[in-house]
């Protein structure tokens, strides 16, 4: 307005553009619970459905970043962390039996192979009391 006008100053202004880049209401999240674990398991539902993002949790860790910048951080973190994804993956991958080494088994169906094993050897068997 000032500017249509030419008052006294308007050079002075700032653009439109950067006062509404600026600008920014931020309201605070209400929490249900101070109980982190619970907290987490309310996030992790509420991701699980879309109900928010993870640029939202970053955000939520990072609140002076913009939705853009969260996003970004997010990302350079994921890309930091690649190579190490990339070796548990390989890692878990090489437990999980194949066609070509069926002979190799996870430690839960080994133990899951040994529980009737376990489970009755303190039974005392049929004859023996």
């Amino acid at each position: 307005m000032a500017r249509r006008f030419r008052i006294r100053g308007w050079m002075d202004l700032p653009q439109t553009e950067d006062v509404l880049a600026s600008y920014a209401v931020e309201y605070p999240e209400l929490d249900r619970t101070d109980d982190p674990l619970r907290k987490q398991q309310i996030e992790d539902w509420n991701l699980k459905r879309g109900l928010i993002s993870h640029i939202d949790l970053a955000h939520r860790q990072r609140p002076e970043l913009t939705r853009a910048q969260a996003k970004d951080w997010l990302f350079e973190n994921i890309d930091e962390q690649a190579e190490v994804i990339t070796r548990l993956t390989k890692r878990d991958q090489s437990l999980v039996p194949t066609d070509d080494a069926p002979d190799i088994e996870t430690p839960a169906q080994q133990f899951g192979r040994k529980g009737p094993e376990v489970r009755d050897q303190n039974r005392p068997r049929e004859g023996e009391e």
